[in-house]
């Protein structure tokens, strides 16, 4: 598999070329498996993550509430819910 051109590519360092080799594989992944509209959840508050989401085409939509498993059992947590159409544009 080899992912797209991405209009984003241009990391400030390292790390953050490796954070966008991963996203567009793992966009290119859920594509492959027909998925229309892939999601995401960032912690709310994590304006970096948010920043880089948004660079690379995904939508903040709104919030939501995950159920995290703890020994204790769930968690909830409201997170940021990004969403990014994978049909063939950002």
């Amino acid at each position: 598999m080899v992912a797209p051109r991405s209009p984003r590519l241009g990391a400030d360092n390292p790390a953050d070329a490796l954070a966008i080799c991963l996203d567009v594989h793992g966009e290119a992944r859920l594509a492959d498996r027909g998925v229309e509209i892939a999601w995401l959840a960032c912690a709310i508050g994590n304006e970096r993550a948010a920043r880089f989401y948004e660079k690379g085409g995904w939508r903040r939509v709104g919030t939501m509430v995950i159920h995290l498993p703890t020994p204790e059992g769930e968690f909830p947590l409201e997170v940021w819910r990004y969403e990014k159409d994978l049909r063939g544009g950002d």
